[in-house]
């Protein structure tokens, strides 16, 4: 079950974190120039190629599901705190951060992923 938001830019990044395991990206609001960088490294060049990536990649196929254990709104971005179980019983812990333009849409990602340890 997942919790109530508490606003719309909340709902947006909680939107994306969900699509990761489901692959269900009909939620999933992004700024045509959004950019996600992970661990320093650029995984994302645009909007539609992360939509695209969330909807049919195979890197995101060997998620089973999110738990989120924080999501808050502060310093005019969304922080997230979740872990990511995949395959073989892995899971890995996960901080995002989420910029938003005035409409919304999430404009950056910016991710710190730990090592996928055995749960």
């Amino acid at each position: 079950m997942t919790p109530p938001s508490t606003t719309p830019a909340v709902d947006a990044a909680r939107a994306y974190i969900e699509a990761l395991a489901s692959h269900d990206v009909s939620a999933v609001r992004l700024a045509d120039g959004c950019r996600r960088v992970e661990n320093g490294i650029p995984t994302g060049s645009s909007g539609p190629a992360i939509i695209r990536d969330l909807d049919r990649s195979r890197k995101y196929r060997v998620i089973k599901r999110v738990e989120i254990a924080e999501i808050a709104e502060r310093d005019r971005a969304v922080h997230a705190d979740f872990q990511v179980v995949v395959a073989l019983g892995l899971a890995a812990r996960v901080r995002e951060r989420f910029d938003l333009d005035a409409d919304g849409a999430i404009t950056r990602i910016t991710a710190r992923i730990s090592m996928p340890r055995r749960r």
